[in-house]
């Protein structure tokens, strides 16, 4: 058993939060609707008309089989199939963890991997079986094998495997059942973590972890979770053609079910067919499928496919369609053709006949016909004719230089027949010249085909003056502010280009510009050099800088905290440095717009701040809380308004009694009257600065003095209290 310190973790997703994605991770998808035969044939069978594969069965949970996409980059092959002993979506990279496990599906009873791997228990085991029937001698496909296991648990009886069992016919079966395992390195080892590793068969073994110290650590880290896999291998054997084969693709955990292995299957390489293929090779040409009477000649490669018996003849069958026919058009060519034993390409030239009739482009199909099987295996190549022509094109554009500047000057000839042939009257021969002149000058070139046509032109290139440019200029930028530009209106023709170095950095290309006055952008700030333009025909002379300087300002702020806990007589005060009057202020979520914000609690507070040249600033601020044990200090007389007298008589000044305040230290007030004998004879209720005062009319009492005893809720929680008199007047 493997000691795991990791107690549930691989019971949880490879991925992580906010992590981007490599885009050369590999992909999987799971087995749509759990239609394992469309996936077989959909991802894994070469396709044919005479491929039969049938009785396709799944071995194992759905869960843990799909199809794999965009695999090229870390295990050498693109797409195909995948099985798993773990989760599918465990594949997907980066490789975060030496011990991911998925699945856990539990014992599995396979008594072909028990046998490969000394009949021990094995687990979790997935895979696929089918019968098929091969057309050729031989079967192929490639995969990749690829595992947890490594490297920490190489050499140990944690062996996890896989085999493809194939039976039938001619197969010399041993103890797979009657069956062999094709799952091997050259015939040799059958392939499993103690057999492909970093100190076995290494040559077939790439490294994904550090532990297993070897030269390619980490190559492909991002782009799959397994720590190890085998470099494509190929499953290559025997059969016989037209008999039906039963195959068995499996993999599994040896030991105990942790830890993921899996398998990739190679898209579209199980290959059971023996076909020819066909293709048109062109002599002296660059286009293979073009050949032109009484010049280039051609041929039709017939290829004979590697699973065939090479050491038999091959016979097969051709076909000619279209527009050319095989014996007027072409030197007629036999209906059948045999390849000899040991010969794996059959060249068959074509040879034109000569005619003086112009018949246009035409066109001759070659089918090639393979039967084997009952069946029939067609491929086809298109081949392309046309009439050779007596002269071709030869056309110079307008061409116009500076004095003293290399320039290069070349034909077009849109219609030769490659290779072409120069000659120029200066006794050049290639198909451009450079020359530099300081006066006008004519210039002709005779123009050959590989088919003898020809033709001549001439161009006279004409003197224009070295153009020159000055860009000078002094900008401003800062955060919040479009960055300026400059309208360079160049001298000379379309199209224009312009090199410049930003503080001696790498040179900076504008290439292809058409408009003229341009706008030149300016990125970022610094000095701007300028080192080179050109236009259409000529280096030009450029000179100048331009500075694009930091204009931002900063803010300087003096933060004064709570006098006590809860209180809200805080303060932020903001400085600038540099920028330029005035200073639009903005405080998120209020309505004041001073750079003194004053009479406020602890919290986060947010500013933004824009100057005159629209540079802005947004910045957050944390004003503290006062500390717990700060006690809230007040001059009570102060900061209450307590009226001494009061008359309620109904004339409207002065008919009740309330105390005031506004003091930010103050959270609510509550008082108390009482008459000369101390008995209470009213109580108001408690009340903030945002409530209404509660006030006392004096109800039926006697004029006379009266004590008021006034409760005063602090910010911090704490209460005090303060005592005066009140003059009852009637």
């Amino acid at each position: 058993m493997k000691n795991f310190y990791w107690a549930l973790f691989f019971l949880l997703p490879t991925a992580t939060v906010g992590q981007v994605e490599d885009p050369a991770n590999i992909q999987v998808q799971s087995t749509p609707d759990g239609d394992v035969e469309k996936l077989v044939f959909e991802e894994f069978i070469s396709q044919g008309n005479c491929v039969e594969v049938f009785n396709i069965q799944r071995i194992g949970n759905v869960n843990s089989i799909g199809s794999f996409s965009n695999g090229l980059a870390s295990i050498g092959i693109e797409n195909g199939i995948v099985f798993t002993t773990g989760e599918l979506e465990n594949i997907k990279g980066p490789n975060i963890s030496s011990e991911t496990s998925g699945g856990l599906y539990g014992p599995s009873t396979d008594p072909f991997l028990s046998k490969v791997v000394g009949n021990a228990p094995v687990f979790d085991v997935i895979g696929i079986e089918f019968d098929f029937i091969p057309t050729g001698d031989f079967v192929s496909f490639d995969y990749v094998f690829a595992s947890e296991e490594y490297c920490e648990f190489v050499g140990t009886e944690f062996n996890d495997v896989f085999g493809f069992f194939v039976s039938g016919p001619g197969i010399v079966g041993n103890e797979y059942n009657k069956s062999i395992n094709v799952a091997t390195i050259e015939g040799r080892d059958e392939v499993a973590i103690n057999s492909v590793n970093h100190l076995d068969n290494t040559d077939f073994f790439i490294s994904n972890r550090e532990s297993c110290e070897i030269d390619d650590v980490g190559k492909v880290l991002n782009t799959i979770e397994f720590d190890g896999f085998t470099i494509p291998l190929q499953a290559f054997f025997n059969v016989i053609p037209c008999e039906t084969y039963h195959i068995r693709l499996v993999v599994g955990d040896v030991g105990d079910e942790f830890l993921d292995s899996a398998v990739f299957l190679k898209g579209k390489s199980f290959d059971i067919g023996a076909k020819a293929t066909i293709r048109t090779l062109v002599n002296n040409s660059s286009q293979d499928s073009l050949i032109y009477e009484n010049c280039l000649e051609g041929s039709f490669l017939i290829n004979r496919s590697k699973l065939s018996d090479r050491g038999k003849p091959l016979e097969v069958d051709l076909f000619f369609l279209g527009t050319a026919t095989n014996g007027e058009d072409f030197l007629s060519i036999p209906e059948k053709i045999t390849l000899e034993a040991r010969e794996n390409i059959k060249e068959i030239p074509i040879s034109m006949i000569p005619d003086e009739a112009l018949e246009g482009e035409e066109y001759v199909d070659v089918v090639v016909r393979t039967k084997t099987c009952d069946c029939e295996e067609l491929d086809t190549t298109r081949l392309y004719i046309r009439d050779t022509k007596e002269d071709i094109s030869v056309e110079f554009s307008e061409e116009v230089v500076c004095p003293s500047q290399p320039f290069q000057i070349s034909p077009a000839v849109p219609d030769g027949i490659e290779p072409l042939f120069y000659q120029w009257d200066t006794g050049d021969s290639t198909s451009f010249i450079v020359d530099e002149i300081t006066s006008p000058k004519r210039y002709v070139v005779t123009v050959t085909d590989v088919c003898g046509a020809s033709n001549s032109d001439s161009v006279e290139v004409q003197i224009q003056p070295v153009p020159s440019l000055e860009l000078v200029g002094d900008f401003g930028w800062c955060e919040g502010r479009i960055l300026d530009s400059l309208l360079v209106d160049f001298p000379g023709q379309a199209p224009w280009s312009l090199e410049y170095t930003i503080d001696n950095a790498p040179l900076v290309a504008i290439n292809e510009i058409m408009e003229n006055p341009y706008v030149l952008p300016f990125e970022q700030v610094g000095t701007y050099t300028f080192e080179g333009f050109n236009d259409k025909h000529c280096n030009g002379i450029i000179e100048g800088t331009v500075e694009i300087s930091d204009i931002s300002f900063l803010i300087e702020s003096v933060l004064t905290r709570p006098s006590c806990f809860n209180a809200t007589d805080g303060q932020i005060d903001l400085q600038f440095e540099g920028g330029q009057d005035p200073f639009t202020i903005l405080w998120d979520s209020l309505e004041e717009q001073s750079n003194l914000l004053s009479n406020i609690p602890a919290g986060d507070y947010s500013v933004q701040v824009v100057d005159q040249m629209g540079c802005v600033i947004q910045q957050d601020f944390f004003l503290p809380q006062a500390l717990p044990t700060s006690r809230c200090r007040i001059d009570l007389a102060k900061s209450l308004y307590i009226p001494n007298a009061f008359s309620p008589n109904a004339d409207g000044i002065n008919d009740s009694f309330t105390i005031f305040f506004t003091a930010p230290l103050i959270q609510s007030v509550k008082y108390s009257i009482f008459d000369r004998w101390g008995n209470r004879i009213y109580t108001s209720v408690a009340y903030s600065k945002q409530d209404a005062p509660d006030f006392w009319d004096g109800g039926e009492m006697p004029a006379g003095v009266y004590v008021c005893l006034v409760e005063v809720f602090l910010a911090d929680g704490s209460r005090d209290h303060f005592g005066t008199d009140v003059t009852l007047v009637l």
